[in-house]
């Protein structure tokens, strides 16, 4: 393949959130909306796999934040709200994290009531080798080792 059509990916965040998708749907979690870096967005699966395309406002007329990955574990009745950023953008994401009550309210708390919801982030680069705050669910850093938070869900734990 031409060297100008692709190449490996190595300065982003959905190194990490296509990462932590593949591997969560793998291991009994299901995506139920995923919009990686540089895609398009996609639906929001309710709990009976109907597809709901995602206003961009929400009903107060506000943007609606919506995470790059919201993952279900059935299960458990745990919903991943899920940001990626890269390593030096972490404070970022932690201020994205806190403008997810409208996606809350208005979408999960209605096709997936009572569901226990948790907020986190996941980072690519970096060169440390412990989780940087507590709200990074899973980081890969610069050397491509895979951090995982320790106060991380135990089913997302189990995965590893």
């Amino acid at each position: 393949i031409p060297n100008d059509y692709w190449k490996y990916e190595e300065n982003s965040e959905k190194i990490a959130s296509i990462f932590t998708h593949v591997h969560a749907e793998n291991h009994n979690f299901i995506g139920i909306y995923e919009n990686h870096a540089g895609c398009e967005r996609g639906y929001f699966w309710t709990k009976d796999r109907k597809p709901i395309t995602l206003p961009k406002k929400d009903s107060h007329g506000n943007n609606l934040y919506i995470p790059d990955l919201i993952l279900y574990n059935e299960k458990e009745n745990l919903i991943l709200l899920i940001e990626g950023k890269q390593y030096k953008t972490l404070s970022n994401g932690l201020k994205e994290i806190k403008n997810f009550d409208s996606i809350e309210k208005e979408f999960i708390n209605l096709y997936y009531p009572g569901a226990n919801i948790q907020r986190w982030i996941t980072l690519f680069g970096g060169t440390n080798t412990i989780i940087p705050h507590e709200k990074v669910l899973l980081q890969i850093n610069k050397y491509g080792d895979i951090l995982i938070n320790e106060k991380a869900p135990q089913s997302f734990k189990n995965m590893f």
